[in-house]
């Protein structure tokens, strides 16, 4: 397992100015883990039921009995990311099926290990069968676990979302997706917006280089 790196209420504090008693810590990390799903949808891309087939003569993905190694038709250029939202990587983020064509069963595999890079070991190997079709679903991104922007927009989304919370004096109304919410305008506006340049630059980086 591997945690991404977000922020934490000492980050938010910090950039804010947000005091304990301005906001709790409990709220806070509420409003943190909203923001880390948040950011982790918006720097990276969801691929669902991806059938597992030959890339290239070094990614075979054979299903033969035996072999238990497994790449995503992206691992060559994106890097496998958070799936479920809770700020770790791990084999909970990528969910591989065997479905029989025969009776439309499925079955779901267990994964033992995952690689930010693009592949996956499987716990047993799966049997070879003409009828069987194994597909992958697991999330996509320009960004490493290991980047530290994902701490600044992390904190800089948390701040945006924490004004929403506080006072509305002169306040307006914004829908944001399934957040409704009353904000300080140019409080609101300063978070989200430097929120919106560090996402940008993210999704600006070059793909991965093959390692």
């Amino acid at each position: 397992m591997r945690i991404i790196s977000f922020c934490t209420t000492n980050d938010v504090r910090l950039i804010t100015g947000l005091s304990t008693d301005d906001i709790s810590d409990d709220n806070l990390n509420s409003i943190i883990s909203l923001a880390r799903k948040k950011v982790m949808q918006d720097v990276s891309s969801e691929v669902t039921d991806e059938q597992v087939n030959i890339i290239d003569s070094y990614r075979e993905n054979t299903i033969d009995g035996s072999n238990t190694t497994f790449f995503v038709r992206k691992s060559w250029d994106w890097f496998l990311f958070d799936r479920d939202g809770d700020g770790n990587f791990d084999e909970n983020d990528i969910k591989v099926y065997s479905y029989d064509a025969d009776t439309d069963g499925r079955t779901e595999l267990t994964v033992s290990s995952v690689d930010e890079r693009g592949s996956y070991v499987l716990d047993s190997a799966p049997a070879t069968s003409s009828s069987d079709v194994i597909t992958t679903s697991y999330r996509y991104s320009r960004v490493s676990v290991d980047n530290t922007t994902l701490v600044q927009a992390c904190a800089f989304l948390s701040a945006a979302y924490a004004f929403t919370r506080l006072r509305a004096d002169e306040a307006d109304s914004v829908s944001f997706g399934a957040l409704k919410a009353m904000f300080r305008g140019k409080t609101f506006d300063y978070y989200f917006k430097s929120y919106e340049v560090l996402i940008d630059s993210l999704k600006k980086l070059p793909k991965k280089v093959r390692g």
